[in-house]
């Protein structure tokens, strides 16, 4: 465990069934959402979360990445 106290996604790297565990936080950093954003995904069930314990909640990078998807170009106005 860092030495902050804080567990980290390096730092609960063994949790069963995660390939890149991180918190709602890091997830919505590595995103560029809002933290609101990833708790609201694990409501609708867009993305799983993981409890740990009592209170850590801990999201899958991999499952974030899947909810990533590139927009194709917007066409030039009066084109069609």
């Amino acid at each position: 465990m860092p030495s902050n106290g804080r567990l980290t996604a390096t730092g609960c790297s063994n949790l069963v069934g995660m390939n890149r565990p991180a918190s709602p936080q890091e997830a919505a950093e590595y995103a560029g959402v809002h933290h609101c954003t990833i708790r609201r995904w694990i409501r609708q069930g867009k993305l799983t979360g993981y409890r740990v314990g009592d209170w850590l909640l801990r999201v899958d990078l991999d499952d974030v990445d899947k909810l990533i998807t590139p927009v194709a170009p917007a066409q030039p106005m009066g084109a069609r």
